[in-house]
């Protein structure tokens, strides 16, 4: 089965972005967004032991992205720091962890801090 995966211009917020002379500068990145289990295919990794995720509220998309694919049976450790600035985030942080919960256990957890499954 085969995703489209959209297209991503991101802005950086004036004050992060600076020219030569320091003075604040319009900026922005095009981006290709790909699979995560075509990138792991690609790079011919057979074990991942750990994975650490802290991408700022990103984790809401990765995780259930990352779970519909066979191959995150075989990741060892996913650590994640779940964000609370996203709208929903308690909601969906229960639901992945209950998926996640299919593969994987809870070692530890800092809830929105760090938390550590294992598999």
């Amino acid at each position: 089965m085969s995703t489209t995966l959209p297209r991503i211009v991101g802005k950086l917020p004036p004050e992060n972005v600076r020219d030569r002379r320091g003075q604040p500068e319009d900026a922005s990145t095009s981006v290709s967004i790909r699979k995560f289990s075509e990138v792991v295919r690609e790079l011919e990794v057979d074990r991942i032991d750990l994975i650490k995720i802290n991408i700022e509220g990103g984790e809401f998309d990765l995780l259930p992205h990352m779970m519909s694919d066979p191959m995150t049976t075989e990741i060892d450790n996913i650590q994640v720091q779940f964000h609370t600035f996203i709208k929903r985030a308690k909601k969906m942080r229960r639901a992945i962890l209950k998926k996640l919960s299919e593969t994987h256990k809870c070692d530890w957890c800092y809830t929105f801090v760090w938390e550590n499954q294992s598999r």
